[in-house]
């Protein structure tokens, strides 16, 4: 039997720069606003987007829950439908944390 992989990205922000230019992490209570959170998404999958258009692939926007999102145009049907529901096969993976990955102390 074989079984796919489905790639589901959650993010795209990695760090932010605050009013000196020192690079942070994210705060998670700073973030998860419905709103930002619904707009950083929105952000992030636009710039996944365009980094795989510039690696060749084409693009079918408007799709998933809301029309939100979009896949790799050219995927056979069925292969989408593997798998088929993120959340499901994400549920429990992630993790609520205001840690910086740059602060070596924090690092696990």
């Amino acid at each position: 039997m074989i079984t796919w992989t489905l790639l589901h990205a959650h993010a795209y922000l990695v760090g932010v720069r605050d009013g000196a230019g020192a690079l942070h992490g994210p705060q998670h209570g700073e973030v998860y606003e419905e709103t930002f959170t619904r707009e950083g998404g929105a952000v992030g999958r636009a710039a996944l987007a365009e980094d795989l258009r510039e690696l060749g692939y084409a693009i079918t926007p408007g799709t998933g829950r809301g029309a939100r999102g979009f896949e790799i145009t050219g995927v056979p049907e069925g292969l989408l439908r593997v798998g088929q529901s993120a959340d499901k096969g994400c549920a429990g993976l992630g993790e609520e944390t205001d840690r910086d990955p740059w602060d070596e102390a924090s690092r696990w």
